[in-house]
């Protein structure tokens, strides 16, 4: 049983990155504008003392925007 939930696991994860490569530049900027728009309005964010971030790597959603 738990080697069909890896196999499922590792199936999303294959699909994942299948649909990650096959966005755009431009896609991956409007999707990352749009993830950090609705982060900032969320209300944990907005009264959050600290917030972590991660650096995004160049096939993942930017967090710049997040940052400045």
């Amino acid at each position: 049983m738990a080697e069909d939930g890896q196999t499922g696991k590792a199936a999303i994860r294959h699909a994942m990155k299948v649909r990650k490569a096959a966005l755009t530049a431009a896609e991956k900027n409007v999707a990352g504008i749009a993830v950090a728009t609705r982060l900032e309005q969320c209300p944990e964010f907005i009264s959050a003392r600290h917030v972590l971030l991660y650096h995004a790597l160049p096939d993942e959603l930017q967090t710049r925007l997040i940052l400045e």
